[in-house]
């Protein structure tokens, strides 16, 4: 029996899931037979069942991720996330919204009192947060030096939302407005944390 049936199997008698579902999982967990049983027990725990469905509807960004994994990101980029955004990891690897905005009482690229918001970014992607925070990076397209970047919006790249360490270990976000590289970036203040951001994002469709 291969190492691949081998980890299959165990991860059937821990779980009782379809051999379908499992390697649906298990590939998408880089072939980690124990990260993929943790995933199927959180996915069970919050009540989920299709996990075809579940993949494709939550984790648009990136593979499932364990609390292991955004520890060692943590570890990695140097900042530690606020509880809303770890806890928001554990469910879903990136967002992408469609026809997203939110409220500002401030000027900037894109209008007089809203900015539009594509994605936050997730984890272990080609352009998941601990590559677009590289210090190459960031000097490249000219963020200020206050935090991490989150989150994009149509602008591709040069309008994006940061979480603001300046001031308090519980980040605020802000966007940072870059319409031309290397100039002054122009940073509006969105909400004190990320929780009170995220739940306040709007959609144009209602």
């Amino acid at each position: 029996m291969n190492n691949d049936l081998r980890d299959i199997s165990k991860i059937k008698r821990a779980t009782g899931l379809s051999i379908t579902d499992i390697r649906l999982v298990f590939s998408a967990m880089k072939n980690n037979p124990d990260d993929t049983i943790e995933v199927i027990q959180r996915f069970r725990s919050q009540g989920y069942t299709d996990i075809k469905k579940l993949l494709k509807e939550n984790y648009s960004e990136g593979p499932p991720l364990t609390q292991k994994h955004i520890k060692e990101v943590e570890n990695k980029i140097g900042y530690k996330l606020p509880s809303q955004l770890f806890e928001l990891y554990t469910q879903k690897n990136g967002v992408y919204f469609e026809g997203a905005y939110f409220p500002v009482n401030e000027s900037n690229s894109w209008s007089n009192d809203h900015i539009c918001i594509e994605c936050l970014f997730g984890i272990g992607t080609e352009m998941g947060i601990e590559q677009i925070n590289q210090k190459a990076f960031r000097t490249d397209w000219g963020y200020p030096d206050i935090g991490l970047v989150i989150g994009d919006t149509p602008s591709s790249m040069h309008a994006v939302i940061m979480l603001d360490y300046r001031h308090y270990s519980n980040p605020s976000v802000v966007f940072v407005d870059t319409p031309r590289r290397h100039h002054n970036a122009k940073i509006i203040h969105l909400a004190n944390n990320f929780e009170s951001f995220y739940k306040s994002i709007q959609s144009f469709s209602t």
